[in-house]
Formats: C-alpha cells, structure tokens, sequence
C-alpha cells in the first residue's frame, strides 16, 4: 500500500465530504469505453448512501 496521497486528491476527497450533505443525487461520469476503469472507488465509499446516476461518456475532454 502507498504510504502517500496526492494532495489534489486528498483536497477533492474533503470538498465532498463537505457538500454531500446537500446533495440529493450524485451523478457520475464514467468513460463508456473502459467504465469499470474509470469509475473512481474513494466516490463510491463516499456516496454509499445516495442515489447515483452513472452517465457513460465516449466524447474524449
């Protein structure tokens, strides 16, 4: 196991703990291509209590 975590990581990780509160559904954009890969599983811990709505994106960013 790593013994780090990246800070922007760490920064995003607190911003959502933050505001899950308010939020009422959590919406979710993975890559159709790979949507196992790129879902994230720190967002999964935190939003276990919420309705997700996965959205699956081919368009490249």
């Amino acid at each position: 196991m790593l013994g780090w975590f990246p800070g922007h990581m760490n920064k995003a990780r607190r911003q959502i703990k933050e505001v899950l509160p308010e939020i009422d559904v959590v919406i979710e954009v993975l890559d159709a291509r790979l949507p196992y890969s790129s879902a994230n599983p720190m967002l999964a811990e935190l939003t276990r209590h919420k309705p997700v709505l996965k959205i699956l994106s081919r368009r490249p960013r």
